[in-house]
Formats: C-alpha cells, structure tokens, sequence
C-alpha cells in the first residue's frame, strides 16, 4: 500500500467527513425516547514516540441520540448538538459558559474552503507543473456474517476502506492511496435523516493543476441502516512510522426524551464561532 502524505491524510479525512455528513445520521429511536452510549478511544503510538515520553491517556466521550437531534460530550466540558430540525450545530462550553450556533449551509461552506486549503497545501510546489489531474476520494463497506457481544448487544462486522484514485497527465501523478476500518456495529429500530450536501470548492484547479476535479463518492450501507457504532479500529501509516485508535462502546442506555438536554443552557452566552473556546 503506498504510503499517505499529510496533505493527502487531510484530504481523505475531509472526503470522510463529507460522505458521513451527507448521509443520514445513523441512529436515533423514536417514541419520545433517546439512546445513549459511552465511548472509551485509546491511541497505539509508534514506538519511537513512546521512548520519548508521549503515551497518551484513554478519552471517553458519551453520545445521546434523540429523533431529531443529537449530543456528543468530550468529557472535558465540551459537547457539539446537532439540531437538524433548526438546521444548525450547535457547540457549549460548560467551562466558560458559551456557546455558538452555526447553520448547516455555513458548515458546508466552511468544510469546502477546509478541503480547498488542504488540497492547496498538499499539491505546493515551487516549480511549474505541466499536466492535469483528477482526484477521487471513495468510502466503501462491505459487512460479513460475524458477530460479538459489545456493552451487552450484538455486534455486526464490517471493514470500511477509503481510497483515493488520482488519475493525472504530464507531471501530475496516477495511482490510489488506501485507509481502512474495522467496525463492529449494532443495529437501530429506528434512523434519523438529517441529510445536507457538500459544496465542491471552485478554486482547486486553479491553486492545484493536478487537482483540477475532485469527486467524494459512497458505496456503503450507512445511508439505509440505522445503527450504533460499538467498536471501530483505524489505522495510519506515516512514513516508516504508524499508528491507530480504538474505540469501544463501554454501555448503552434508552431513556425518556429530555428536550432541554438537547439545546444551549440557560444563561449561556453567544460567542463568534470563529473564535475557538477554551476548555478552561
């Protein structure tokens, strides 16, 4: 497998986010109930890293899905709810009591100039470059028959690949570059649609001639299954060095439907989303 530069790990994590985001979100139960589960992600270092000192602590994460919306809290005072009926996400800081808010044509627009930047940086030269170019970036599942038992459900297998394909003339260069994932995952009675397009950006061809075109394409189940992410393992390769996460589902829960635990607190103050909060 060819190994994937920084710029190209950029692009293909943009590539993930927007089929994921353009797909419905995967699960949510109805009946005026929510589900919630937790979420414990450790990080495998290289180990020339880990002579050194770096050995990264286990993060856990709770997330919390109702029909229409949905709450993810990092542990640390942070928690992002998308509100799909209002159209916008929304980001608290429980640490300093802020808040911001911003609708869901403004992320695309923003997750499209993030892809336009990365493609830019990864495609940088100093010397001129004679050619054309076209980049593909596709996200494929394919499940099998195995199952496990993960926070008391059973589990189902499947092994998720990103590729990106460049096909390019003159200096521009040809040939795919391959990230996957092993997921273990259980399915949902019921699915919450909350559904938005990514924008193409306009000006790659313009910063990056062997990027005139990019295509973010999906060949998965995830549009037609509901479904609780129990376990997935991913894998990076940088250079001659790698590493990897793992996250595992530790406990899952229905409760009844709470709507204030779904929206901003009372008293919490509207700051610019530009402006990144703290986590003290």
């Amino acid at each position: 497998m060819t190994r994937l530069s920084l710029g190209n790990y950029a692009l293909i994590a943009a590539g993930v986010v927007a089929v994921v985001t353009a797909a419905p979100a995967a699960h949510a139960l109805g009946g005026g109930e929510e589900v919630q589960y937790v979420t414990t992600t450790s990080v495998q270092l290289p180990g020339i890293l880990k002579m050194f000192g770096h050995k990264p602590a286990d993060s856990t994460t709770t997330t919390t899905i109702s029909a229409t919306r949905t709450r993810h809290d990092d542990g640390n005072g942070m928690s992002t709810i998308v509100q799909c009926d209002l159209r916008r996400i929304v980001s608290i800081n429980d640490n300093t009591k802020t808040y911001t808010a911003v609708d869901f044509d403004d992320m695309m627009k923003s997750m499209s100039n993030a892809m336009a930047q990365a493609q830019a940086k990864a495609g940088n030269t100093s010397t001129t470059v004679n050619g054309t170019g076209t980049t593909t970036i596709t996200f494929d599942e394919k499940p099998d028959d195995q199952t496990q038992t993960i926070a008391g459900m059973t589990a189902h297998h499947a092994v998720d690949t990103i590729t990106m394909s460049m096909q390019g003339t003159g200096d521009c260069p040809s040939g795919s570059q391959t990230m996957t994932m092993d997921v273990w995952y259980a399915p949902s009675p019921v699915k919450m649609s909350c559904p938005t397009k990514l924008a193409a950006p306009q000006s790659m061809g313009n910063r990056s001639p062997c990027m005139q075109n990019m295509m973010i394409q999906a060949n998965n189940m995830r549009s037609s299954q509901a479904r609780i992410p129990l376990k997935t393992t991913m894998n990076f390769a940088m250079g001659p060095m790698s590493m990897g996460t793992t996250s595992t589902v530790t406990s899952v829960k229905t409760m009844p439907y709470d709507p204030s635990y779904f929206d901003v607190p009372a008293g919490y103050t509207k700051v610019d989303a530009m402006a990144t909060p703290s986590h003290r």
